[in-house]
């Protein structure tokens, strides 16, 4: 008779979700013409895992692996599950994410023994205000009328000038 182990699988709990909300709670980084204007979302997993020395996540390269994220951001986890989502705030997707649009930056991590989890983190948008240009022209006093255009151009999705 021979009697084998079989592994158990890790239960993963808590902060699965996240938020950011474009052009709010902006973290600036560098400096000289190289900044960074990052988002960031944190949270921190928890795990039981009744394999000995199983009860930790992967990390570093291969421990997180992007499901979806249309806006090109990242996220981190270390080993006791304490994660970090970052995004770029000037990622013209983001940007053009009107008030009241959310989309989803879903990743997939792992624990040692390999079972896997998704952290959703909601990227919302906000309204952007729209930005106006006029030609320039001059007049002459008690001449014929002058007449011009002005355009009105705006990121967000959606949004109409009148």
């Amino acid at each position: 008779m021979t009697l084998g182990a079989t592994p158990d699988a890790a239960v993963i709990t808590d902060a699965m979700t996240g938020f950011v909300k474009e052009d709010e709670h902006v973290l600036t980084y560098g400096g000289g013409g190289q900044q960074t204007h990052e988002l960031t979302a944190t949270g921190l997993l928890s795990i039981v895992d009744p394999d000995a020395g199983e009860d930790h996540f992967r990390y570093g390269p291969g421990g997180e692996t992007a499901v979806s994220d249309p806006f090109g951001g990242q996220l981190r986890i270390s080993a006791n599950g304490s994660w970090m989502y970052t995004v770029d705030n000037d990622n013209p997707h983001l940007q053009q994410l009107a008030a009241g649009e959310v989309e989803h930056a879903i990743y997939r991590v792992h624990s040692i023994d390999g079972t896997s989890h998704d952290i959703d983190i909601e990227v919302r948008g906000t309204n952007d205000a729209p930005v106006l240009s006029a030609a320039t022209a001059s007049a002459t006093e008690d001449g014929s009328a002058v007449s011009g255009q002005m355009s009105a151009t705006d990121v967000d999705h959606g949004d109409t000038q009148t």
